[in-house]
């Protein structure tokens, strides 16, 4: 029985798996960041100023990432085999552009960037998965300097890491923040980084004041325009509590936030919708990727009595298999917003 897993790592030994693994990322992540600064361009810059305790360190942490790779292609110098050269080079250009959308994103929004938080978390999982590749199979690299690409690849997770850190860490009680929150009525959720979102922290606040005594409106900071306008809303507390307390009215808190949040609720049902039925593709392109390795490992071991597949078909199985996994988790977390 052939060995998958061995298969697939085969595959990737033989076509340059550091462009697959990393290269290609990068690629996608340039796109992404081009289109987000230009987007930031087009707005006018807040009077807040930026968060200097926030930015200088994700400035200087990007920094220190690219002169890892810098270090990585003087040290390759001109030799191009596996990929590697070809992939550094990319992750390269793309850190070179995250230091202007970095500055971008505390220059015209003055908050984290949800871009930046992305691609932090998904150049780190596959430089580890490269970090191991590269120990594991050494001897299957002999034209590469191994050593010297683990301990680049090493510095480089090394410093993003701290990156990650930065841009991941709750700002909401900046004095950046704080100006913006009182100038645009902005609520803590608008505030809050999409890693904040993801683990609930921007609501820890009116969570631990809720254990401590009943919450009342002026407990929620900036509660949006639209909720206010609304009956259900706090507009109207007094004519809802009136008929409450003579029996002629039973208000309900689900009507009223479906009410004042029409919009909202359809885009967030559609969202998880076509979140929950993207990972059902994951099994059929999994299995279709398997199928293919299997192939390819059987008409490369039979002396060309068959002709082998093309890799191409390959690579489009396994980059829409990390894209509708990737598409799948940024719509879950739309979802929530």
């Amino acid at each position: 029985m052939i060995d998958t897993t061995e298969a697939w790592i085969d595959l990737l030994l033989q076509h340059g798996p550091f462009t697959v693994l990393l290269g290609v990322p990068a690629l996608v992540a340039i796109f992404m960041i081009e289109i987000r600064i230009s987007r930031l361009r087009k707005l006018e810059p807040p009077p807040y100023g930026r968060t200097e305790l926030i930015f200088w360190p994700s400035q200087i942490f990007i920094s220190l990432a690219c002169l890892s790779l810098v270090g990585l292609v003087v040290a390759l110098g001109t030799e191009t085999a596996d990929g590697v050269w070809g992939a550094t080079f990319l992750m390269l250009y793309s850190w070179v552009r995250a230091l202007f959308l970095n500055r971008d994103e505390h220059r015209y929004k003055a908050r984290s960037s949800d871009t930046l938080f992305l691609y932090y978390l998904t150049t780190i999982t596959l430089s580890v998965i490269a970090i191991y590749i590269l120990h594991d199979q050494a001897p299957s690299l002999p034209k590469l300097p191994v050593p010297t690409v683990v301990l680049h690849l090493t510095l480089f997770t090394f410093f993003t890491t701290l990156g990650f850190v930065v841009e991941a860490w709750p700002r909401s009680h900046t004095k950046v923040q704080t100006r913006a929150r009182e100038a645009e009525h902005l609520s803590e959720y608008d505030q809050a980084n999409l890693c904040s979102r993801l683990t609930y922290h921007y609501i820890d606040r009116i969570v631990s004041l809720g254990a401590q005594r009943p919450l009342v409106p002026a407990d929620i900071d900036h509660t949006t325009p639209e909720y206010l306008r609304t009956r259900q809303g706090l507009a109207g507390v007094g004519p809802r509590s009136h008929h409450a307390s003579n029996g002629t009215y039973t208000p309900s808190f689900f009507w009223t936030v479906i009410r004042a949040y029409r919009t909202q609720v359809l885009v967030a049902v559609f969202l998880r919708f076509v979140a929950f039925r993207l990972p059902f593709l994951t099994p059929i392109l999994f299995r279709q990727l398997l199928a293919f390795i299997t192939e390819y490992h059987r008409a490369a071991n039979s002396d060309g009595k068959e002709g082998v597949p093309a890799l191409g078909g390959g690579l489009v199985i396994a980059l829409a298999l990390f894209a509708i996994n990737m598409v799948g988790t940024v719509l879950g977390t739309m979802a929530l917003q």
